[in-house]
């Protein structure tokens, strides 16, 4: 009986296990684009036509190489298996003929762009594209951005909505993992073609022109970069034979994983120069540093923004920090760093920012007029520090002007700084904030103002006013100064940033100079990040990273930031 009870148990455990293994998994088909690329676990994220996202893994036959973001593909899942996946190549043969709108799509790197056009670098060639500022739409981090925020160097997805015109209806920014982490050079110890995998051994990484070295080896992923030797570029296999050979390597930091974005294997003694680049000639390529003549060529690594960008990428009179290599009397740019670039220079949508000190003459009717006729009741800041601007000057003043007293440390209700003469002093809570009103306190007092300029005008994106003695009228004296960093860490508690990478503008050598981290007291600056003001309690939207112009004022041994503009 129990061997009869057992055969019965047996047979239904059978049965119960048939359907699994004898059932056919439903196949489904994943159309669309790629949207990630994750290289260490083989993994990639489509979005589909309805926009939704699907994580697969890769067949083993699919190089990784050959993938590429904002690629469409065709995947067919079985039972969460990946079966197939089908690449479509951009100039299909077989797409002949009607072209679904916004399926026509171009990728590449930006090398140029106005508010006008579009220039980037494919696989295959330079290409040209119109944008319309009223319907070419950017997307940054999934997110609607303005075409200012677009950069040189940024890899993109140009997408368009008539197939046969040359007006680009999208412009998607790939996201942040494709930017330069940093440069560093080192010996190549091994090369893994498998795994596609390079150990550099004794890698030491440059930072504000030193090149300091902290472990003994590091594993750098080859992903999607390339590898040159001079002009030529090389394979896997061909760096197998460069082993113990020195090499640069601009890296990526995708996925918690570093991975070449670009490699050039040194060429020679190294010498290194950090100057303004005196002149240049593509054609040849050729340029002056420090009255010295470099070659440069396709594997030169160029470096802006913490972006790769191209040699035509390169302007006279840019302040750069360049590494050559030298041998049998030629001077061969290896890495060129561009330094300096600030958030006041002009930007691809036409506009800029500007930034002034002075003082307030009136403010009504939405307009902001700064300054008289006195000399240095308006300065406006340059490279060289702020320089007279005089005659009063008139400005468009909104309802989402930031103002700011930093010696109150309080914001000031817009409409109350608008036309103090019809508010309701009932209104204002603060005792004296509302005596400061009440008092036309801020009239003809001192001020920095940021101002966005436009061809249509300059519109007043925040104000801090600051006390009488920070206005100084000494001209042989320059309190002010300009310094750029990356912010390494935000405190919402204290309300302080750290930042790092610190240089310094020194106006008497016009020159910017290496400076060490800094911890920020936000409590008398005025905060703006991509163009738009925000209070001290919004300081948590602030990102690690992001690039930081300050103004600053010295007045005893410490420093007082009084403007603090980011850009993410």
């Amino acid at each position: 009986m129990k061997k009869l009870i057992t055969f019965i148990l047996a047979t239904i455990l059978i049965i119960q296990a048939v359907p699994s293994i004898a059932a056919n998994p439903k196949e489904i088909t994943i159309e669309g684009t790629i949207e990630v690329i994750d290289i260490v676990n083989r993994q990639i994220t489509i979005l589909d036509w309805d926009d939704n996202l699907h994580t697969i893994d890769l067949p083993k036959e699919i190089k990784v190489t050959d993938l590429y973001f904002g690629q469409e593909v065709i995947a067919t899942v079985r039972d969460r298996n990946t079966v197939k996946i089908q690449l479509i190549e951009e100039d299909d043969p077989t797409r002949d003929g009607y072209i679904i709108p916004n399926t026509r799509f171009r990728v590449g790197t930006v090398l140029f762009a106005t508010n006008q056009d579009i220039e980037i670098l494919t696989t295959k060639s330079r290409e040209k594209y119109k944008i319309d500022p009223f319907s070419t739409t950017l997307y940054k981090k999934g997110m609607v951005a303005e075409l200012r925020q677009l950069k040189e160097g940024d890899r993109v997805l140009l997408t368009f909505n008539d197939p046969y015109s040359s007006t680009v209806s999208e412009i998607k920014i790939e996201d942040e993992e494709k930017h330069i982490e940093g440069v560093l050079k080192g010996k190549i110890e091994m090369v893994d073609e498998r795994n596609k995998e390079v150990i550099i051994s004794q890698p030491k990484v440059l930072n504000q022109g030193v090149w300091t070295g902290t472990v003994q080896k590091t594993q750098i992923k080859l992903g999607t970069g390339s590898i040159y030797e001079g002009g030529k570029k090389l394979t896997l296999s061909d760096l197998q034979k460069r082993k113990g050979l020195e090499a640069y390597v601009a890296y990526e930091n995708a996925f918690g994983k570093q991975s070449v974005g670009k490699m050039l294997i040194k060429a020679g003694s190294s010498m290194e120069y950090n100057d303004l680049l005196q002149n240049i000639d593509y054609g040849n390529g050729q340029m002056i540093v420090d009255s010295n003549m470099f070659f440069f060529h396709d594997g030169t690594i160029v470096v802006k923004d913490n972006r790769l960008v191209d040699s035509l990428n390169l302007n006279k009179y840019q302040d750069i920090y360049l590494v050559s290599d030298f041998k049998n009397g030629m001077k061969q740019a290896s890495v060129v760093s561009i330094e300096g670039t600030t958030l006041l220079e002009d930007r691809i949508d036409g506009s800029r920012l500007l930034v002034y000190k002075g003082k307030i003459e009136d403010v009504l009717d939405y307009k902001l007029i700064l300054g008289n006729n006195f000399k240095l009741d308006k300065t406006i800041l340059t490279t060289a520090g702020f320089v007279s601007n005089p005659n009063s000057e008139e400005m468009i003043f909104t309802e989402d002007t930031l103002v700011y007293d930093s010696e109150l440390k309080k914001n000031i209700p817009t409409k109350s700084f608008l036309d103090s003469k019809y508010i309701d002093l009932i209104d204002i809570k603060d005792k004296s904030l509302r005596d400061r009103i009440q008092k036309d306190y801020y009239k003809n007092k001192p001020a920095y103002v940021v101002a966005r300029e436009t061809e249509l005008g300059k519109e007043v994106l925040s104000i801090n006013l600051v006390p009488q003695e920070t206005n100084s009228y000494n001209q042989l004296v320059r309190m002010d100064y300009s310094t750029l960093g990356e912010i390494k860490n935000i405190d919402q508690g204290t309300k302080t940033i750290e930042i790092t990478k610190v240089t310094n503008y020194n106006t008497l050598t016009k020159r910017w100079e290496k400076g060490t981290d800094e911890t920020l007291d936000l409590t008398k600056a005025i905060v703006l990040v991509n163009d738009k003001p925000i209070s001290l309690e919004e300081i948590y939207k602030i990102r690690k990273t992001s690039k930081a112009y300050l103004v600053k004022q010295k007045q005893t041994s410490k420093s007082t930031t009084y403007i603090i503009l980011i850009e993410d």
